[in-house]
């Protein structure tokens, strides 16, 4: 009876082993996201976003352990966009990236598998073009006037900014259509822009330079402006630790200065677009895919950089409309 017992207790105890293993080897490491002020990550959409870009950005990711990871990204300002974007018609708005000027580091991102949303072509030609110039010591002349009825107490009309950008002896075009391929190239480089697709070749008259960059990238290069020349690590993870408090990843801060001061305070003037002195600084930018062309822009505040994509084609769209200040404002 007694060796009957054992021998039962001992292929029960045998089982619930092999099957605790077994159960053990198939279980799904776990992770556990959080907002930069510790409350856990539940939206679905954030998190999908949040497991695509973690082994992209944190080199010590490891898949076969469950984690809790830091990141950059504010609660509070998801919560006043997501009731933005409900009552407002910037509510068409496909994607969104929204990085802190001090720190750079990215605490918003709407509607994005990755950090590199969306690319385009040309537009943004012209602002590394700005930048570029005022580096090499050309003296840029602006001439610029506002159109359309606007009142200074209420941000109710559409205004746009008419301007013509050019070098003393450049009036009809701009002097960085003479820069070769290599200058462009180089200095892309030190601002750590990417070249998706980039098709170059220096001619006798002047070089052609196109290239396809992200909007992540603009909104970096729209920090680096802001801050008068400096850059940061534009963190999007901060601490990662394993299940048992083990510390995997710290964020970098490094910081680098990339530009030159007088070089972001004249490109400041340069694409100062806003009669109200609300918003420090915006550039329109625009997307030409599967045939069709949406707008967006890249504006910075004092405290953050935000660019976005519309998500339908642009329709008479001003430069700074009652919908840009809107948005501005919750920031």
């Amino acid at each position: 009876m007694f060796r009957t017992n054992r021998h039962r207790y001992l292929l029960f105890t045998l089982i619930t082993l092999s099957v605790g293993f077994f159960y053990s080897c198939n279980k799904k490491p776990k992770l556990h996201f959080h907002y930069s002020d510790g409350t856990l990550v539940k939206d679905s959409t954030v998190i999908k976003f949040l497991m695509k870009e973690l082994p992209v950005q944190v080199p010590e990711y490891d898949s076969t352990i469950s984690l809790d990871v830091q990141t950059f990204l504010d609660q509070k300002i998801e919560t006043k966009l997501d009731s933005y974007f409900q009552k407002s018609s910037m509510g068409k708005v496909s994607t969104m990236v929204i990085l802190e000027n001090k720190t750079g580091n990215v605490v918003y991102c709407r509607n994005s598998e990755s950090l590199s949303v969306y690319s385009q072509r040309l537009q943004m030609m012209k602002m590394y073009g700005i930048l570029l110039s005022f580096e090499k010591g050309v003296k840029l002349a602006d001439t610029f006037s506002w159109t359309g009825k606007y009142s200074k107490k209420k941000y109710d009309s559409t205004v746009a900014r008419l301007y013509r950008m050019s070098a003393p002896s450049l009036e009809y075009k701009y002097p960085f259509d003479n820069y070769s391929c290599s200058q462009w190239s180089t200095f892309l480089q030190k601002l750590e822009v990417s070249e998706n697709e980039r098709d170059c070749a220096d001619g006798e008259i002047f070089p052609r330079y196109y290239f396809r960059t992200s909007l992540f990238d603009l909104v970096k290069t729209g920090v680096v402006i802001n801050q008068n020349g400096y850059s940061s690590g534009n963190n999007l993870f901060g601490d990662v630790k394993s299940s048992d408090g083990k510390t995997l990843h710290v964020p970098d801060f490094v910081q680098a200065k990339p530009l030159k001061t007088e070089t972001c305070l004249n490109a400041k003037k340069i694409l100062k677009r806003d009669p109200f002195n609300v918003i420090e600084f915006n550039y329109p930018i625009f997307l030409y895919s599967q045939r069709e062309v949406r707008n967006g822009m890249v504006l910075s505040t004092k405290k953050y950089t935000i660019g976005f994509l519309s998500a339908s084609k642009p329709g008479n769209n001003g430069f700074v409309t009652k919908e840009i200040y809107s948005l501005a404002s919750l920031f």
